[in-house]
């Protein structure tokens, strides 16, 4: 287990811009508006043969009074914050040289002082010498060191990893095996991905509120169950087009699609009193040509008790015939219902996926095609699985011919959930 290390301040201090400079990669959103960064954001830290896991928070609001609108998600990210900090080993605790300092980061400061953990105080946006003779003011809070840093242009950064590191046990950087199985949580804003993923990990990790877009991140999520290893990426909510205006949530719902290229199983969460819309069909339309793994998770059941689940499904897939491999499970992320059937079906798809059937198997099957000759099978790739099929003359094969194929390898192979390839080529 990686010891953890905590980003805390008040808001729009370049929390997650410090957060992106230290695991090198763009992972945590950053912009100019208060409040971006809701979720604990996880990422892994590497520096000088030493490895821990870095999480960036919200901005910590001690003074919820000027922020009378946001009082209810001021909360939750006052809650996500505490268990950051609980799980964390110390506490990097972000500053503003040209804000100065602020009677709220003496609020933070005091707040993270009571935690009992170990601090490392840093002042960031120190793009000169002069800022830096100026970050000297930050002393005023009664830490005995501190790190003038530039995130956005890496100033300062090696000196403030080099003390991060001396107060770690040094560990080899441990890497997430193939055996990982990447699943990304994907839907319409306020359907229960967070809900779901809370209730699958027995946890109150992500954010959960009724407000829609409470998530605006792409949050990873490792954890092993059953002797397995998954990596869950939660993203923000699908909007439609047209109430797409702004650059934080185009570029959520980048990462959003980001996190299906990411993925090997895509599951698809949506509202059963809204059922499957035009917009969610273009997503499942998209997981396939992208040629990952799917399944269709029905949130909110218990709100429809006297629905016939049957009779739900079957309608369901009238409106997707061309994905009827597609598996449906009915879930209530709230009350935990059916959730660890699901993780157990991901698991069954994963392996699924990443099977290879052997040619001679392949090649018992009954199959003819009119007026084409198949002389024999073979998988030529795993996630997804494609086959190669040598015949006569590729050109007279038809498209429902590839179809019918399909449809006879997952009756016989399993392959739920999976698009299947399949390549006809002429025998040499």
């Amino acid at each position: 287990m990686k010891d953890k290390i905590a980003i805390v301040g008040r808001p729009n201090v370049g929390k997650s811009s410090l957060f992106n400079r230290l695991i090198k990669q763009r992972k945590s959103i950053v912009g100019e508006e208060d409040g971006v960064t809701r979720d604990r954001i996880y990422g892994d830290l590497h520096w000088r043969g030493y490895s821990a896991q870095l999480i960036d928070t919200g901005g910590l609001i001690a003074s919820p009074e000027h922020f009378s609108s946001l009082k209810k998600i001021e909360i939750l990210v006052r809650k996500q914050i505490d268990i950051a900090i609980e799980e964390a080993t110390l506490a990097i605790f972000v500053t503003d040289v040209k804000t100065g300092l602020t009677p709220l980061d003496k609020d933070v400061s005091l707040y993270l002082k009571r935690k009992e953990k170990e601090i490392v105080l840093v002042v960031n946006k120190v793009d000169n010498e002069r800022l830096k003779n100026e970050a000297a003011n930050f002393y005023q809070l009664g830490f005995k060191e501190l790190f003038p840093v530039s995130a956005a242009h890496g100033l300062g950064i090696g000196e403030l990893l080099d003390c991060l590191v001396s107060k770690l046990p040094p560990i080899l950087s441990p890497s997430i095996k193939e055996e990982t199985i990447n699943v990304a949580i994907v839907g319409k804003p306020n359907v229960g991905k967070s809900s779901f993923i809370n209730s699958l990990l027995e946890d109150e990790r992500m954010l959960v509120d009724d407000q829609p877009g409470t998530t605006r991140d792409s949050v990873d999520i490792f954890f092993k169950k059953g002797g397995r290893s998954y990596l869950l990426l939660d993203t923000a909510g699908i909007r439609k087009k047209r109430v797409i205006r702004d650059t934080l949530n185009l570029y959520s719902l980048f990462r959003t699609y980001k996190a299906i290229d990411r993925a090997e199983i895509v599951l698809l969460l949506i509202d059963i009193r809204e059922g499957l819309s035009r917009q969610d069909i273009t997503i499942l339309n998209f997981i396939i040509r992208k040629n990952k793994a799917g399944i269709i998770a029905v949130n909110k059941k218990d709100l429809l008790r006297d629905v016939c689940l049957r009779e739900y499904e079957r309608t369901l897939r009238q409106r997707i015939r061309h994905l009827n491999f597609l598996p449906i499970v009915f879930i209530s992320a709230l009350k935990r219902g059916n959730i660890h059937e699901t993780l157990d079906l991901i698991a069954k798809i994963a392996e699924s996926n990443r099977r290879r059937i052997a040619t001679n198997l392949l090649n018992r099957l009954d199959i003819s095609f009119p007026h084409s000759r198949i002389y024999y099978l073979t998988q030529i790739k795993t996630k997804p699985p494609r086959f190669l099929v040598f015949v006569n003359n590729p050109d007279s094969i038809k498209a429902h011919y590839s179809i019918y194929l399909k449809n006879l390898l997952r009756k016989r192979f399993g392959f739920m959930g999976i698009p299947i390839d399949i390549v006809f080529k002429a025998k040499q």
